[in-house]
């Protein structure tokens, strides 16, 4: 970690932190009223790890709808396809 990681580290939110360890971590700690945090983390981490963790906390279909069709991991698009299903038939019974 260069001197400019240390220093900006410092000043911002640990999920936004370089190390992707920090970050996982941090998502784990957000809780439900960190929506916008939890959609931006799925949607442009660089980290599958990190994206999985934002992924398994969001309850929002069409959020997820969209990370099936746009995250580079195969794995995340499926995972992401069969949360969105599973509450699509929830909302509809």
């Amino acid at each position: 970690m260069s001197f400019l990681d240390n220093f900006f580290n410092a000043w911002r939110p640990r999920w936004r932190h370089s190390d992707p360890e920090v970050r996982a971590e941090a998502v784990r700690q957000l809780g439900d009223d960190d929506r916008a945090v939890l959609v931006r983390v799925v949607s442009k981490d660089t980290d599958a790890r990190v994206r999985r963790i934002a992924l398994k906390k969001i309850a929002d279909p069409s959020v997820l709808s969209t990370v099936a069709k746009s995250d580079p991991d195969e794995s995340l698009r499926k995972t992401a396809a069969e949360r969105a299903g599973e509450l699509l038939v929830v909302a509809a019974a």
